[in-house]
C-alpha cells in the first residue's frame, strides 16, 4: 500500500475512533454540586465538535450561545458570544492572542470564564478550543459550569 493511501487511512481511522468515543459523552451532576449566593452550580461535560478549516458551528449552553468560526488556514478562530439571542462579546484567537477571558452579562444573563487557543502543528494531532465557563439558565434559576474542549480541527 503507497504511503499516501496509509497515511489517509491512518487519519480516517484516528477521526472514526475519535468520533466514536465522543458519542460516549455524558452530562453529570456532582454529588455534591458547589454553592454560591443561593445559585447551584453543576459540572456539565461537553461535547467535542470535529471542524474542518472555514467552518463555523455554534454551541448552546443554557442562555449562552458561542459561535466559532475557524479561519481557512486553521490558525485563528472568531468567537461570538451572545446571552439570549443577543450578541455580546466577540474576540478572535490567534496564537499571539490564544486566551479569551470574558465576563458577560444581560439582565438576569450572565456567562465568564475563559476561552483557549491551541495549535497543534503535528501532523495527525488536533488543533483545538477550549473553554472553562460558567453560565445560566434563567428559566430554572441554576449556573452551570462547563470544561472541555468546544471544537478540533487538524491542520494538516
Amino acid at each position: 500500500m503507497p504511503d499516501l493511501q496509509k497515511y489517509k487511512l491512518k487519519k480516517s481511522l484516528s477521526l472514526f475512533i475519535l468520533a466514536l468515543a465522543l458519542c460516549c459523552v455524558s452530562i453529570s451532576s456532582s454529588s455534591q454540586p458547589f454553592s454560591s449566593k443561593n445559585d447551584q452550580f453543576i459540572e456539565v461535560s461537553v461535547q467535542q465538535v470535529i471542524l474542518k478549516p472555514g467552518d463555523s458551528i455554534s454551541r448552546y449552553f443554557g442562555d449562552l450561545t458561542i459561535n466559532l468560526k475557524l479561519s481557512n488556514t486553521g490558525r485563528s478562530v472568531e468567537c461570538n458570544m451572545y446571552l439570549s439571542t443577543q450578541l455580546i462579546g466577540v474576540q478572535t484567537l490567534t496564537a499571539e492572542q490564544s486566551q479569551y477571558p470574558f465576563d458577560l452579562q444581560l439582565a438576569d444573563y450572565k456567562a465568564n470564564g475563559t476561552l483557549t487557543l491551541q495549535i497543534n502543528e503535528t501532523p495527525d494531532a488536533f488543533s483545538k478550543v477550549s473553554g472553562i465557563f460558567t453560565y445560566t439558565v434563567v428559566a430554572n434559576h441554576q449556573s452551570f459550569i462547563c470544561k472541555g474542549d468546544l471544537i478540533a480541527w487538524h491542520l494538516n
